[in-house]
């Protein structure tokens, strides 16, 4: 039973985990991507260690399959990007365009001449000169960031691959022998979640790639496949990601084709792909092992945004599938696991949590 003083000691130390994580931000996030890395990859090493391939050279492989996957997007994303500079000259011509015919519309209706317009223009343009600084400051510095991110993340997580079992010896080591085996099932469920999960979700930014490409190729948006692709990678960002790359692609085939006509079609496009990947893709590539809560969902990721920015949005939902896990194999987390799946614990669930063991035989 969950008593005054008991809750008061639990908020306290969420209290003070939070603040270190917010304090300790640039160490803890290498690690936290590194431990969704390491478990999908752990999969990837045990298939070879099956086949009897020294774990070193296993992990190495694993590893070098990774950079070929992770290297091809990256060079899909820098070609495609070469060819969108490349209309540079017919968006600009069009953004005139369209400003002129705003500030005829904005003069027609509010009698506002053009002068009096441009003298406001350059006063607001005067007035984020500094805000213009700032953001090109914060940009080296996150960008800075990023480097040193993805160079921690692969070196911790050949670390933490290489060191697997010591690790677990580790954290068995505070349980009695009774205890480790129901550890170590634990620790075995939640890698497997996280795995699943983010394998799963790899296959449906594959699929949602090539269907939000062919549906933007069939309306005639240029480069649909820089656009498919971004925006199957920003879904990995709940809600917001997909959303904010719907806009960017609808106001880009606006400007090229100088007619606000795309942009209907354009977000239609978007909403279709995101409403079957939520009701069709996702349910059956990832499964019901890993399906959460949509409430649970939005409020794990807008946490994570405050927490640790976009970085902190991507590892909501790996962790909060893996708290999932860890709280069905706990009796006294049942609630928290009833609250975070989709899928309702059944009444044999609830028994088996409140009663894990059958009790002993009477002795005769």
């Amino acid at each position: 039973m969950l008593t005054l003083r008991k809750l008061a000691l639990v908020l306290i130390v969420v209290i003070v985990l939070l603040e270190l994580a917010t304090r300790f931000s640039s160490f803890l996030l290498p690690l936290a991507f590194s431990g969704v890395f390491s478990s999908v990859l752990l999969a990837l090493v045990r298939r070879l260690r099956r086949r009897r391939v020294p774990d070193t050279l296993a992990i190495t492989l694993g590893f070098m399959a990774t950079l070929v996957v992770v290297g091809g997007v990256a060079l899909l994303f820098i070609l495609q990007a070469r060819n969108l500079i490349q209309d540079h000259t017919l968006i600009r011509i069009n953004l005139v365009r369209f400003y002129d015919a705003l500030v005829k519309t904005i003069g027609v209706h509010f009698d506002i001449s053009e002068v009096e317009q441009l003298a406001m223009l350059n006063q607001k343009i005067q007035e984020g000169v500094a805000s213009i600084l700032s953001f090109a400051s914060d940009t080296v510095i996150v960008t800075t960031d990023i480097v040193l991110l993805l160079t921690l993340v692969p070196f911790y997580s050949f670390l933490l691959i290489a060191y697997r079992h010591q690790l677990v010896k580790a954290i068995c080591a505070a349980y009695d022998a009774q205890t480790e085996e129901k550890v170590l099932a634990v620790l075995e469920r939640m890698r497997w979640v996280v795995g699943q999960y983010v394998i799963g979700m790899f296959m449906v930014m594959v699929i949602m790639a090539v269907g939000i490409s062919l549906g933007l190729w069939v309306l005639g948006v240029p480069h649909p496949i820089f656009f498919g692709t971004l925006g199957a990678v920003m879904n990995l960002v709940p809600y917001v990601g997909i959303s904010s790359v719907a806009l960017l692609t609808a106001g880009y085939g606006s400007l090229y084709y100088g007619s606000a006509s795309m942009l209907l079609p354009i977000l239609i496009v978007f909403v279709v792909a995101n409403t079957i990947e939520g009701y069709l893709i996702t349910p059956y590539v990832v499964g019901h092992k890993t399906s959460l809560n949509p409430l649970a969902v939005i409020l794990t990721v807008v946490f994570g945004g405050y927490l640790w920015g976009i970085a902190g949005m991507i590892l909501a939902l790996p962790y909060l599938a893996a708290l999932a896990a860890l709280a069905e194999a706990v009796p006294g987390l049942l609630p928290l696991a009833m609250l975070v799946r989709l899928d309702k614990p059944t009444k044999t669930d609830v028994a088996l949590a409140q009663n894990p063991e059958p009790p002993p035989p009477p002795v005769p």
